[in-house]
């Protein structure tokens, strides 16, 4: 739990970033609290603690103390960092976003679906956009035939001035 790492305590850092990556570092800091008296029915303050990887230190907040693993943001960075305080919590958070991320994979023929569908209910209730639509794509079509007609008859044009030159 967090309201037992002691200064130098190994702590393990998940950045959940899109490139996700680990940390292991040391508790630089932690809270003292002076002893005011023993009161079980009140709940332990969150606390902070700093901690060290490499040269870097970094502050985590509001980390409660009852815990071993928590979700906070890096002040450094603004990301999601999963802290834990065992290498146990650590291997829980991955496979729990191992799991989200095939979840969101197997998802996604679902959601296309769900796209199709959408769109055969919007195009319901829209028919002028789906009637403007159509008339957008024949005219798309009648000015590719037009196009294909020009050069066609531009090689014809060539065609008959050669032969009109060969001919004298």
């Amino acid at each position: 739990m967090f309201q037992n790492l002691r200064q130098g305590s190994q702590i393990y850092l998940l950045h959940k970033g899109m490139t996700p990556y680990l940390e292991m570092g040391t508790v630089e800091t932690i809270p003292t609290y002076p002893m005011m008296g023993y009161y079980p029915q009140m709940p332990m303050m969150p606390m902070d603690i700093t901690v060290r990887v490499g040269e870097a230190v970094t502050q985590y907040k509001q980390l409660p103390p009852s815990a071993e693993v928590a979700n906070v943001i890096a002040q450094n960075s603004g990301e999601e960092v999963c802290i834990a305080c065992s290498r146990e919590f650590v291997n829980n958070e991955l496979q729990l976003q191992m799991q989200k991320s095939v979840d969101a994979i197997n998802s996604v023929p679902m959601h296309e679906k769900r796209i199709e569908t959408l769109k055969q209910i919007h195009d319901q209730l829209n028919p002028e956009k789906v009637k403007e639509a159509q008339q957008a794509e024949e005219l798309n079509s009648l000015r590719d035939k037009v196009t294909d007609l020009g050069n066609l008859v531009k090689e014809l044009r060539a065609e008959l001035k050669a032969r009109d030159e060969s001919s004298h």
